[in-house]
């Protein structure tokens, strides 16, 4: 097996950055050996003070079409935030899941309100 390395995914590959007003999720997205990674989430603007959203890392179950949490963040309404998945981190609530990246798997974005909110996320997965 040729050996691996970290990578960096485009940001358009999972949410791109952009102003919505509806809940989105990212097309299925398959892990080639990588053990985890840093999901970088981007809030930019919101149109109203009470939007905000929230970012979901889920894995695909198996011979399903069904989903589970590997880790979901708070509600999240401006700034940059971090949320890391590796197995052997401290595990955090809502910020840092010590697991591995399953095989296959998607980002959910879930809005507060239909208000419109800018955001977007990119990540870098680690072996």
């Amino acid at each position: 097996m040729p050996e691996q390395q970290n990578t960096e995914l485009n940001p358009g590959s999972i949410i791109p950055l952009a102003i919505r007003a509806v809940d989105i999720t990212s097309v299925d997205l398959t892990n080639e050996g990588y053990r985890g990674g840093h999901f970088v989430v981007d809030v930019s603007t919101r149109s109203s003070a009470g939007q905000t959203v929230k970012v979901t890392i889920q894995g695909a179950v198996p011979g399903s079409t069904a989903y589970y949490t590997v880790l979901q963040s708070t509600a999240l309404s401006t700034g940059r935030t971090i949320l890391k998945v590796y197995p052997g981190l401290p595990g955090t609530a809502n910020a840092i899941a010590n697991d591995v990246l399953p095989h296959t798997w998607r980002v959910n974005s879930t809005l507060a309100s239909a208000a419109n909110i800018s955001y977007g996320v990119s990540a870098h997965l680690i072996v």
